[in-house]
């Protein structure tokens, strides 16, 4: 699934493209609440929290004696963030145009760069390995990302607290 877990060890192998993921190969869940955090609507929900489908509290409401019909609107699409329409907007900063990603470095050698990626991640950052040919250089690259971030000042807020 490209998460950059080998097959032999992925125990969750049809993660969906860029998502997140721990040593298993299975999407992070932060807060434990049985929601993968690129689902997560209330992430930080605390510990032994009922939630719903979106990873919110679940509201007890008293029963009524009479049932009323309510209108659910559906949830707002998750963006997936899209690499083949990426563009670097400042230093090693890239964004697709909805989503923003900090670049931290950049490898030859896909094991390298998923030992590096584990390294920030065990550190607490959502980070990633993104594959990329670069033309100019006619070479696969295997970039070290974290992200995401919905604007470039998130982007560059969390940029400035990277060692």
């Amino acid at each position: 699934d490209g998460d950059g877990v080998p097959d032999y060890l992925d125990k969750c192998p049809n993660t969906p493209p860029n998502v997140l993921v721990d040593r298993n190969g299975c999407p992070f869940d932060s807060d434990s609440d049985g929601v993968p955090d690129y689902l997560d609507k209330c992430s930080g929900t605390p510990a032994g929290t009922k939630v719903d489908q979106f990873g919110c509290p679940k509201k007890v409401e008293p029963k009524k004696k009479q049932e009323v019909k309510k209108t659910v609107q559906s949830e707002k699409p998750i963006h997936i963030y899209d690499p083949s329409n990426e563009t670097e907007i400042e230093k090693n900063i890239w964004t697709d145009g909805t989503q923003y990603v900090i670049q931290v470095s950049s490898w030859s050698n896909e094991a390298k760069a998923g030992k590096v990626a584990a390294q920030w991640r065990a550190e607490g950052h959502h980070a990633f390995v993104q594959k990329a040919y670069v033309s100019k250089f006619k070479k696969t690259y295997y970039r070290v990302r974290i992200g995401f971030f919905n604007s470039l000042e998130e982007a560059e807020s969390y940029q400035k607290t990277l060692k």
